[in-house]
């Protein structure tokens, strides 16, 4: 409940008190990776979707929702009766790094809560930290990059997720 508390007040202060915010950025990003909890690595597909508040023009805090699970669920003409996955929300901390006038690569931290649905009947929500990195380039108000995302947590069933994604941006 605090962490959730926190969330919110995150969001609010980003929204209403950064008034020097350069960019706003929406995004999607798509790939494939790994979803576990108490059990052993299932291969899954990932999406998120996500907002970019800057904060100055090299840093930004990202609120994103995350669906990971198993390929089986978009492969046609699978008949299983339960398709694992762990679904979330995310808030975290994205530093723009130049590397030169063409690319750029993003370090980022934060929190995570996920909902792990990895065994049928079962709904439990963990808290932990999410660890990203990407490498890519912008063009005019759209980017793009390959990013790998690791999230861990502490609570319940220790659910987490490790994808390596495609991820598209409009900053407006």
């Amino acid at each position: 409940m605090k962490l959730k508390l926190v969330l919110i007040f995150s969001l609010f202060y980003v929204f209403y008190h950064s008034a020097n915010a350069q960019n706003n950025a929406v995004g999607l990003q798509l790939g494939g990776g790994f979803i576990s909890s108490i059990s052993p690595d299932v291969g899954a597909f990932s999406s998120s979707f996500f907002y970019e508040r800057y904060i100055n023009p090299a840093t930004a805090i990202r609120f994103s929702f995350v669906y990971t699970g198993d390929y089986n669920m978009i492969v046609p003409n699978t008949r299983k009766k339960y398709e694992p996955f762990i679904k979330g929300i995310t808030v975290s901390g994205i530093n723009h790094v130049p590397l030169n006038n063409l690319f750029y690569v993003e370090p980022g931290i934060g929190l995570a809560a996920l909902n792990d649905r990895i065994f049928n009947g079962k709904s439990e929500w963990g808290y932990g930290v999410l660890f990203s990195l990407g490498w890519g380039r912008r063009v005019d108000n759209i980017s793009y990059s390959a990013n790998a995302e690791y999230a861990l947590t502490f609570t319940a069933s220790n659910p987490k997720y490790f994808s390596l994604t495609l991820q598209g941006r409009y900053f407006f």
